[in-house]
């Protein structure tokens, strides 16, 4: 296991420094690869990917100022919600632009201790009522970065055995190595291990914190462990010292970790000065140190990869909490199954920043509901170029028959399916597979599309233009399942109602007015596509890390149902990289396409996505399914920047162009061998943030 590899380690409070060193202005962190900025603001702390939105400078080496964190490179100021407070370049009687943004994350303070979740916290933060307590004082130890992987230190801690040898200069030997397995208890936060154990205090340094004028002592432990990353470790002595240390770990990469520890006591200065306690600590916290950075960071999760004693009991624990943590069924995380958090295990990239936002009570009469539903839209088109759509009001049974239905053709016999590729090679219409030529795909998939008209004269009948059928060809149906297109036909109309929800949605979130961008549809081209990902048929090329390349969607916005089957869909997000956009029950997958991105003079960004073959381990014998509905412009409209959403000042970006011939080009495109794909090359030459 790691650590960026689990989706769900994204979920938890994680300790990156002490608070008293925000005094001097703003830091720098890493948690799981992700770079930050980490500020005191008026009233608390904050924290934002270190990045500035304006030309891409790290904000950790500015300043703060009344609050705000200030970008060294133009004095652009950002508070602690993120947005920008102060452009000392734009007219103050002018706005600020909305995108002028930083992408923050949780922060908080307590202990005296900054707290950061990269998304929605479930736990990790412990509850240390002597932390309050006035016969206790707290002894600040160390903040530094380990070359070790998060889970070694976690399960180094709950190993009692290690003491013997790992410890042998401070407080161990190997004269007891043989000690009693620990008593493990699990928590609603983890698990708790006690042992008792002799103890050599070889230092005169441990003999002064510890108060114990012996070499040798007997201390009883009991360890909390708060999963996923942190230790409360309760030691009590014969005299009565109870001695704790909160070792807070934070994970900064797969093969790094923030050790932020400190220690709470029962004694005062003028019984052991700090200073001793810490001198002891150190020793210890050294010979774990060179231990750990001698050791792979890939922890194994499974009970048959290393051998066990029964001495090993609490590491065992651990693993245990992590496979559920991994697998999504940590109490924590399952509680949070179908929400905006809630985090599915895979391998490869991390999990995107992508909400989750129930579109249901846009429908009701709460008109703050309705604004909240559309804000929330809007932001997540505006900063991700994604959103997960929950109460969406697509009856489940309809969603279930769809899939059944396509999945029994694509089952098929090959030569059976290919009966309805299309006559003349249009991967608009019918079935398509892996293959080289036209009407074959050269990505990793079989595919079955489907338009909004079954012919080309009922297109004209129901008031498409006369010339549709340069764009549109008749539908191709097989009859085998005999309820394939009453099924799909049932299936068309409730996606083309989903698009008049959202449309409002979308509407409403921009400031645009009721219908204002319903005027872009009617007898549009949108189709219907089943895309079936499987190893069944021989592409003829060469096997690909992808199933399908990076593009980006030439539609005004995309509706995806997607099952769990291997393969990651990943987006790419600016200055984070690829990122998995994770199945969660119940939600479409809604990403905005290059026509509503001109609409909208690029508020609403069209964003690069991918679809990878499944990784090593994986059981490739299992099929994924997705299904995207593409929402395109009728061929008679005009896609330009809406005069409303051009600000003041502000140009439109984009020449107008109509339907007809944005679905031209594209078409002639893709015949040209230069498809979507080929266009997302282009422009990644020119980002090279988008690699």
């Amino acid at each position: 296991m790691l650590v960026t590899d689990v989706p769900a380690f994204r979920n938890f409070w994680y300790p990156v420094a002490f608070a008293e060193d925000l005094a001097d202005g703003p830091i720098a962190r890493t948690v799981l690869g992700e770079r930050l900025v980490v500020w005191a603001t008026d009233d608390g702390v904050a924290a934002a990917r270190d990045v500035c939105p304006h030309r891409a400078s790290a904000l950790s080496i500015g300043w703060v100022e009344n609050g705000c964190v200030v970008c060294p490179y133009h004095g652009w100021q950002f508070g602690g919600d993120g947005k920008a407070a102060v452009i000392p370049q734009l007219d103050p009687t002018l706005p600020i632009p909305p995108k002028a943004k930083l992408s923050t994350v949780h922060a908080t303070e307590r202990y005296g201790v900054v707290w950061i979740s990269l998304e929605e916290p479930v736990g990790g933060l412990p509850e240390i009522e002597q932390f309050e307590d006035p016969t206790y004082r707290t002894i600040r130890q160390f903040d530094e970065v380990w070359a070790a992987a998060a889970p070694r230190l976690v399960d180094n801690s709950f190993d009692p055995a290690h003491v013997a040898y790992v410890h042998k200069e401070t407080f161990g030997t190997p004269e007891n190595a043989r000690i009693d397995p620990p008593e493990i208890t699990f928590t609603d936060e983890g698990l708790e291990s006690r042992t008792e154990m002799v103890v050599e205090n070889h230092l005169d340094v441990a003999q002064r914190a510890n108060q114990i004028g012996e070499q040798r002592t007997v201390r009883t432990t009991v360890s909390r462990f708060v999963a996923p990353f942190l230790r409360v470790m309760s030691i009590t002595y014969p005299n009565g010292l109870h001695h704790m240390l909160v070792t807070g770990i934070c994970p900064v990469d797969d093969e790094h970790l923030r050790l932020v520890q400190w220690a709470i006591r029962n004694d005062t200065e003028a019984d052991v000065p700090a200073e001793d306690v810490v001198a002891f600590d150190r020793a210890v916290t050294l010979e774990d140190q060179w231990l750990l950075e001698h050791t792979e960071p890939d922890y194994e999760l499974g009970q048959t990869d290393l051998v066990h004693l029964k001495v090993d009991r609490g590491t065992l624990a651990v693993r245990k909490i992590y496979r559920q943590i991994v697998d999504g069924t940590w109490p924590a995380l399952a509680s949070r199954a179908g929400s905006a958090a809630a985090p599915v295990a895979v391998t490869g990239s991390a999990a995107a920043d992508v909400p989750v936002v129930d579109i249901s009570a846009f429908d009701g009469d709460d008109p703050d509901a309705r604004r909240r539903v559309a804000e929330a839209v809007a932001e997540a088109c505006t900063e991700v170029g994604f959103v997960l759509v929950s109460g969406h009001g697509v009856a489940d049974a309809l969603l279930d028959e769809f899939y059944e239905v396509s999945k029994a053709f694509y089952q098929l016999p090959l030569e059976t399916k290919l009966r309805w590729k299309s006559p003349i090679d249009s991967l608009y219409q019918g079935y398509a597979c892996p293959g080289d030529g036209p009407g074959y795909h050269t990505s990793e998939r079989q595919s079955f599309n489907v338009g909004r008209y079954d012919t080309v004269a009922e297109a004209i009948a129901a008031g498409a233009p006369g010339d549709i059928g340069d764009h549109m060809h008749d539908a191709l149906w097989p009859d085998v399942p005999e309820s394939f297109r009453s099924v799909w036909r049932a299936y068309f109309a409730e996606m083309d109602a989903l698009t008049q929800r959202l449309m409002r949605v979308f509407e409403a979130g921009l400031g645009l007015t009721n219908g204002r961008l319903s005027e872009f549809v009617g007898n549009d081209p949108s189709t219907l596509v089943a895309n079936y990902y499987s190893d069944d048929i021989d592409a003829g090329h060469e096997p690909s890390p992808f199933r399908f390349k990076a593009h980006r969607d030439g539609d005004i916005f995309t509706m995806l149902s997607q099952d769990d089957g291997p393969g990651s869909l990943q987006l790419h997000q600016r200055h984070r990289g690829w990122r998995d956009v994770l199945p969660v029950p119940g939600t479409y997958v809604v990403n905005i396409g290059e026509q509503l991105e001109r609409l909208t003079n690029d508020r609403f960004v069209a964003t690069p996505h991918r679809v990878l073959t499944p990784p090593e381990g994986a059981d490739r014998s299992i099929p994924r399914m997705s299904s995207p509905f593409f929402v395109k412009a009728s061929l008679d409209a005009t896609i330009a920047p809406l005069p409303e959403l051009v600000g003041p000042g502000e140009d439109p970006h984009y020449e107008p162009i109509t339907g007809r011939d944005w679905l031209n080009r594209n078409i002639a495109d893709i015949y040209a061998g230069n498809d979507s794909t080929v266009r997302f090359e282009q422009l990644a030459d020119r980002d090279p943030s988008l690699r």
